[in-house]
């Protein structure tokens, strides 16, 4: 290209072309703008007023050319503008441009938002301080807080309180693998592997009451739910002086609800034995007996009154009185308590100094606002006197059983002891408003009958004692009480110090049994053993159980 073709004809005359070129050199095409290079020429031809009027005609030319072509370029920029392909481009790119300008508000917001949450937390963080923290002294008001009914959860995480030395009390296996212990003084023991692993689910505001404390009553109605009666003796000193608490749980002992009843005044040396209902894991009632003391009748020995009866519906929080229950009397046995349903339950009384040769039930059918008595006789009093009614059961809302315990009206000789034990079952079907009774099973001259425990309405077993003192037989039934099979146990120690409890079944065949014994030098060691085949062989379970059972199991 040419590198004067952008000159005027003046501009490229030959007297011209030596500071044409100074120019070219200096400034480079494109390099300044107009309006310095019209400086430059103004100077150069500052002397010559014709040159200096061409040059600004020439520049004025060039400034409409320059024009022009704006112009043209702007009329085909609008005529593409108003094709149907510029129309179609220009939506698409509103589109994009509203598409961009929404992101950027979003984007914009949450900026602001992060801004504002920043800025508060900054606000709001408490500031360090360097001077150390003073310690937190628990005041008087804080130590001081009253005892209140509270559900308190055990954790694996929280320190246990210590466990005094304790021995195994009673075992109730639920199923062939769930089953509980109770200890002397009220610890509680849970296996979920047939017996060979035994945890501490002890309450542990239980523990609290150290050292002074024992076992009372307690119920398993399954795996997950227990009721337990602990009475503590809240002034050591005092022989009539017994607390009762009652402890529940719902979930396996892993959180217990505690609650308290009134002061119990009976003797501390034979201890208030607590009998209790579950109906479900919100309501139970609790049968408050006590030792009446020694007093005549048909066979001698200790009274039993009762001297209340508590019902709770808040998973044992709160306990309130019965006003019209059964209260006192004079019975061979301790009284006991099973209700069918929220309003169907009875309480046996067994045999009382003004009915010697009978029993009474008490029923109530509207939930515990009134009672009827129901007196229970001898089916055969010509030759056995019904002397103790032992623990009712229902199985169904109608149907339910108690076990009677009777002696033979002859006696042996000069001595005056009767010619035989026995025992009947009598069963209702009505919901306890009729009941009648089962032949009479002579379990020989020395003995007698244990509480019942029916699995359905036909099938259940009992215990008795039978022949020398702390010999046990299997009775087991298969139609409601009325024939019975009687099977010997051949337990491993016949000694009855040696055995904690009595063994208890899950089925006519399979059953448990805990052996323990310690009184000084003489020692036994805490032992567990299952029978599949109604008790005629026991196998040992090398139970592990915590440290705190005495006496440990032999290794």
């Amino acid at each position: 290209m040419d590198k004067h073709q952008d000159f005027l004809e003046e501009e490229v005359e030959e007297q011209n072309q030596p500071l044409v070129r100074l120019l070219h050199d200096v400034y480079k095409p494109g390099q300044q703008d107009v309006r310095s290079l019209a400086r430059m020429r103004e100077r150069l031809f500052s002397g010559d007023s014709q040159t200096r009027n061409a040059l600004q005609k020439t520049l004025s030319v060039r400034q409409n050319q320059n024009n022009l072509s704006n112009q043209q370029k702007h009329t085909e920029r609008t005529g593409f503008m108003n094709s149907p392909i510029s129309t179609r481009k220009t939506s698409r790119s509103q589109q994009w441009r509203r598409s961009l300008a929404i992101l950027a508000a979003v984007l914009i917001v949450a900026l602001v938002i992060g801004s504002l949450v920043i800025t508060l937390n900054l606000i709001h963080r408490p500031s360090v301080s360097t001077q150390p923290t003073p310690a937190l002294i628990p005041s008087a008001a804080a130590s001081s807080v009253a005892r209140t009914p509270t559900s308190v959860a055990r954790t694996p995480t929280s320190v246990p309180l210590p466990h005094t030395p304790t021995q195994v009390q009673s075992i109730h296996m639920v199923n062939s693998a769930t089953g509980w212990i109770t200890c002397v003084d009220g610890s509680i023991l849970r296996t979920t592997d047939g017996g060979l692993n035994w945890l501490d689910v002890t309450p542990p505001a239980l523990l609290a009451l150290q050292p002074h404390h024992m076992a009372a009553g307690s119920l398993f109605p399954d795996g997950s739910t227990a009721w337990i009666v602990v009475t503590g003796v809240m002034n050591a000193t005092s022989a009539y002086n017994l607390q009762p608490f009652v402890f529940h749980t719902s979930d396996a002992g892993r959180s217990w609800q505690e609650g308290t009843l009134p002061k119990n005044e009976s003797d501390v040396t034979t201890g208030p034995d607590y009998k209790i209902a579950s109906i479900s894991s919100q309501e139970a009632w609790v049968l408050d007996t006590h030792s009446a003391g020694m007093a005549g009748g048909p066979t001698g020995g200790e009274r039993y009154g009762i001297i209340g009866l508590y019902h709770t519906t808040n998973s044992g929080k709160t306990w309130i009185q019965a006003l019209n229950a059964p209260r006192g009397g004079q019975y061979n046995y301790v009284p006991a308590i099973s209700f069918a349903n929220q309003q169907t339950g009875i309480v046996t009384g067994g045999s009382i100094t003004s009915q010697p040769s009978g029993g009474v039930v008490y029923l109530t059918q509207d939930s515990g606002t009134s009672w009827k008595s129901i007196p229970m006789q001898s089916p055969d009093p010509a030759h056995w006197t019904l002397t103790a009614l032992l623990s009712p059961q229902f199985s169904t809302p109608n149907d339910g059983a108690f076990t009677a315990a009777f002696h033979a009206t002859a006696t042996e000789g000069v001595t005056g002891v009767p010619a035989g034990q026995g025992f009947s079952v009598f069963s209702t079907h009505d919901g306890g408003q009729t009941w009648t009774s089962s032949p009479i099973v002579n379990v020989g001259v020395v003995g007698g009958a244990t509480d019942t425990r029916f699995f359905n309405a036909r099938q259940g077993y009992t215990l008795a004692f039978i022949g020398q003192v702390g010999q046990l037989a299997l009775y087991t039934t298969s139609d409601g009480g009325q024939h019975w099979n009687s099977t010997a146990l051949k337990l491993p120690d016949q000694t009855p110090t040696y055995r904690a409890g009595l063994p208890d079944f899950t089925s006519l065949t399979t059953g448990w049994t805990l052996l323990a014994y310690q009184s000084g030098t003489q020692v036994y060691p805490t032992s567990l053993y299952t029978t599949v085949d109604g008790g005629q062989t026991w196998t040992r379970i090398h139970a592990h159980f915590p440290s705190f059972i005495t006496p440990q199991p032999a290794s």
